[in-house]
């Protein structure tokens, strides 16, 4: 006897758009007008040419539909799309759609929106969970508890997207590339265009890092089963798909840390005396850029945070070619990431944590 399996998807999306509180924002005018109506993936599911094709043939239902002249999708060959990560791969179909639309692209993707992204995505499987507030807090309070976001963000209406695929197989293929494509195209009777608003939204205050680009994107993504999440009963497999964007505040370009002994740091304002004193602070600091001089320091880093110190920099931290920082005591490492370049370290390094090296010079480690 022949038995013939099918196979069956089905996917749920989940938008949210902040309409109260914050800054004043005219929200009809914060993004470009909407399709009349949904169109669904109308290709297969191989790779780069089905992911065109379908996002050609929606391109062309919404010229059709509100009179527009959107171009055909641009994109990669199939060995450089394999190679990207997913985050990598939302990035450039989002960036691709704002910027055929004559918005600023995102700036890219960071680590600390991509962290909540995760943990959203692992929080929603792992308690057999959906929707927005299933951790008892809102997508911008997950975003704001980071310590880095929340010491410098701008206002902003949108958020988070949700997207869950479940399959009586085992596999779903192009989960991010559907979602990103459902969130544009397939939203309206589900959602309203919600998800569509958050990926178009134009309000970003671009006033960080490179004129002409503004705001993060981190994607979380977790697969497996069972997972019942907002269906009547559970599935054997599951893909969450979990989209956060926030818009960095001005002062985000002094995200690093500046370390000079006379505690002048050319024109930085978050100018440090010593290295221990940076440290303290590192909870809102990816870098601690130190100039290339003296410190006599015994330095104990015992904070669970990734953090590298870069040294050699000259006096207006235009370049690291100006030398190597000295510490003339010891560095022990009890918790966290640290990544170590163009330090001298005279008594060495005791590590019980992580610790990377580039241009290091010193004792070795114990």
């Amino acid at each position: 006897m022949n038995l013939q399996v099918i196979q069956r998807t089905v996917i749920f999306l989940a938008a949210l758009l902040l309409l109260f509180g914050g800054a004043a924002t005219d929200l009809f005018s914060a993004y470009p007008t909407d399709p009349q109506s949904d169109l669904g993936w109308s290709s297969g599911t191989s790779g780069v040419v089905d992911i065109k094709s379908a996002f050609d043939t929606a391109r062309q239902h919404e010229n059709s539909e509100i009179g527009i002249s959107l171009p055909e999708i641009t994109m990669p060959v199939q060995a450089i799309w394999d190679g990207f990560s997913d985050g990598e791969k939302a990035l450039w179909l989002i960036n691709a759609e704002r910027q055929d639309r004559g918005l600023l692209p995102l700036t890219g993707l960071e680590e600390n929106v991509e962290g909540v992204a995760q943990y959203y995505a692992d929080y929603l499987f792992d308690n057999d969970a959906w929707g927005h507030y299933e951790d008892d807090r809102s997508p911008w309070e997950r975003l704001a508890a980071n310590p880095v976001i929340g010491a410098c963000h701008d206002f902003l209406n949108v958020a988070e997207n949700l997207a869950v695929f479940v399959s009586t197989g085992n596999n779903i293929p192009l989960p991010i590339e559907r979602s990103v494509y459902m969130w544009m195209y397939d939203d309206g009777s589900c959602c309203g265009w919600g998800h569509r608003h958050a990926i178009l939204w134009s309000p970003y205050n671009d006033n960080s890092g490179v004129v002409g680009m503004e705001g993060f994107l981190g994607i979380g993504r977790v697969s497996g089963g069972p997972y019942r999440g907002p269906f009547n009963s559970s599935w054997n497999y599951a893909e969450i798909i979990v989209m956060n964007v926030f818009d960095p505040g001005s002062s985000w370009n002094d995200a690093f840390a500046y370390v000079a002994r006379d505690g002048v740091c050319s024109d930085h304002s978050t100018c440090y005396p010593t290295i221990d004193d940076a440290y303290r602070d590192s909870l809102i600091f990816r870098e601690i850029l130190i100039r290339a001089e003296f410190y006599r320091e015994d330095l104990i880093f015992d904070e669970a945070i990734n953090v590298t110190l870069s040294g050699g920099w000259d006096h207006g931290y235009n370049s690291n070619d100006a030398g190597q920082s000295v510490i003339g005591g010891s560095l022990t490492i009890t918790a966290g990431t640290v990544i170590v370049d163009r330090i001298v370290i005279e008594a060495g390094t005791t590590y019980l944590a992580q610790i990377e090296l580039s241009g290091f010079a010193g004792i070795p480690w114990n």
